[in-house]
C-alpha cells in the first residue's frame, strides 16, 4: 500500500511538473503583450530591443503589407520616449492612412554602433522577412570616448587631447565606411528595399559633461561621418534621408532636441517619420514591391 501511494505521488509529481511546463511556455508571449501594453505608456530605457519588438513573432505577421524595419540605435529606440512617440510607430501610424495592415519593426538599440549592426542583421532585421529596412546608425561610431589603449589615430582630425586624456572615435571612420557598405550590400542581396537616414545634429552643449572645445571637436566630427554616409548612399545608389540638413533648416534646432543635446525629442522624431514617410510615397517604394 505504501509502495502504491509512492508511486501515485511520484505521477502526480510528474504531471504537476509537465502542466507548469506548459503554463509557463504557453503564458511567455502573454506576458510579453502584457508587458508590451505597460510599457508604452511609460518613457524609460533599457538595454536591447523594445518590449514591443520582443513579443512579435514572424508567424503574426506573415500576412501585413508591407513590413517594414527600423534598423538603428537609440534614436530608432526612442529613447527617453514612450513607445507610441518612436518614429517607427509613427510612421506605422502615417502608412495606415493606405495601408491598414502595415506593420513597422522598431528594431532599435541604445549604443549600438555599425559594428553591432551587421552582427544582428538576420535576427533583428532579415528574421521579419521585411520587404523595406530603414536603416540609421552613426552616432555612436562617431562618439568621442577615451583611448585608454593609446592606440594612434592616423586621421587627426577624428582625435582629441584634454591634458593627460586623449580620446578618438568609437569605430574609425575607415571601419565605419566598410561596414556600412557591408550591411547595404546584404540588405541588397537579399531583395529588400532601403532607405539611409544619415545623423541628426547634436546641440552646441553637447556632451554636457565636456567644454566648448570638446563640444565643437564631436560636433565637428559627426559632420564628418554624416558626409561619409551621404557618400556611400551615393556609390551604392541607394535613397539618403539627410536628417543634418532636416533639422538645421530651423535655426531654433533646440525645437527638436532633447535636453540631453544628442536624442532628438517627440516634435524630432515626427519631422523624422515624416520624412521616411515622403520618401516611401515620393519614391514609390511600396508599389515596386512584389507581393508573395
Amino acid at each position: 500500500m505504501i509502495k502504491r501511494n509512492k508511486i501515485y505521488i511520484f505521477r502526480f509529481i510528474i504531471v504537476l511538473i509537465s502542466c507548469l511546463v506548459l503554463l509557463v511556455s504557453s503564458s511567455c508571449n502573454l506576458i510579453y503583450k502584457k508587458s508590451e501594453i505597460i510599457s508604452s505608456n511609460i518613457s524609460f530605457n533599457y538595454p536591447g530591443l523594445r518590449i514591443e519588438t520582443r513579443s512579435v513573432e514572424l508567424g503574426e505577421i506573415k500576412d501585413n503589407f508591407p513590413r517594414v524595419v527600423c534598423f538603428g540605435d537609440s534614436v530608432t529606440f526612442g529613447w527617453n520616449l514612450k513607445y507610441e512617440d518612436s518614429y517607427p510607430q509613427l510612421l506605422e501610424n502615417s502608412l495606415y492612412k493606405d495601408y491598414m495592415l502595415n506593420k513597422v519593426i522598431n528594431s532599435g538599440i541604445g549604443g549600438d554602433t555599425i559594428l553591432d549592426a551587421i552582427n544582428r542583421l538576420e535576427k533583428d532585421a532579415l528574421y521579419y522577412n521585411p520587404h523595406i529596412i530603414i536603416i540609421n546608425f552613426g552616432l555612436n561610431d562617431g562618439m568621442l570616448v577615451e583611448n585608454k589603449e593609446n592606440k594612434i589615430n592616423k586621421n587627426e582630425s577624428l582625435s582629441y587631447s584634454e591634458g593627460e586624456y586623449n580620446y578618438t572615435t568609437k569605430v574609425s571612420l575607415e571601419k565605419f565606411n566598410n561596414c556600412y557598405r557591408v550591411l547595404i550590400s546584404s540588405i541588397k542581396s537579399n531583395d529588400i528595399k532601403l532607405i539611409v537616414v544619415g545623423i541628426n545634429p547634436v546641440l552646441n552643449s553637447f556632451p554636457l559633461s565636456k567644454d566648448e572645445d570638446f563640444r565643437k571637436k564631436q560636433k565637428e566630427i559627426y559632420d564628418l561621418y554624416n558626409k561619409e554616409i551621404i557618400e556611400i548612399a551615393e556609390d551604392e545608389d541607394v535613397i539618403f534621408l539627410n536628417l543634418w540638413n532636416l533639422f538645421i533648416e530651423d535655426i531654433n534646432i533646440e525645437n527638436y532636441m532633447q535636453e540631453d543635446g544628442i536624442h532628438p525629442n517627440k516634435k524630432g522624431l515626427e519631422l523624422i517619420a515624416d520624412n521616411i514617410y515622403m520618401n516611401l510615397i515620393a519614391y514609390d517604394m511600396i508599389n515596386q514591391i512584389e507581393v508573395e
